[in-house]
């Protein structure tokens, strides 16, 4: 068996906890006096937005929740590539590079936006990407 199947199950394991971490933990209120007033400033303002009545509180909650969905399809995609891995399918190589590059510049803009515990999920993420691209039978020229 192609030793990055191990990596990329790993990868879409922990993609899987970071996925239901954030659509859970996303929208919980941590009960600060200060979040609330934001939260009640974001949910007060409607506005016009393409012909919908829109707040900010709305999208907040629209785009939090299509990260956590988009999350679990990585999740999904990098499992069917680990199942691509073993048979030594072709597209796992560059599969595998298109995940890692991705997940490289989110840790980028979660190092730059936010706070240590996306960082730390998205930081083992690609660790594991790296080691099942460096491991992937296929760089070694032998399938």
């Amino acid at each position: 068996m192609n030793k990055a199947t191990l990596w990329l199950r790993l990868a879409s394991i922990v993609t899987f906890l970071f996925a239901l971490g954030h659509t859970i933990g996303f929208s919980q209120p941590s009960g600060e006096a200060g979040e609330q007033a934001i939260r009640n400033a974001m949910q007060s303002s409607p506005f016009d937005l393409v012909g919908t009545r829109v707040n900010y509180w709305d999208l907040f909650l629209g785009f939090g929740y299509s990260i956590g969905l988009l999350f679990l399809m990585q999740a999904v995609l990098l499992w069917l590539t680990a199942g691509a891995a073993a048979r030594n399918e072709g597209i796992a190589r560059p599969s595998i590079i298109v995940f890692l590059l991705a997940n490289a510049i989110n840790m980028a803009l979660l190092l730059k936006y936010f706070f240590i515990v996306p960082q730390v999920f998205e930081g083992v993420i690609v660790v594991l990407l790296v080691i099942a691209l460096i491991t992937d039978r296929r760089a070694a020229g032998t399938a």
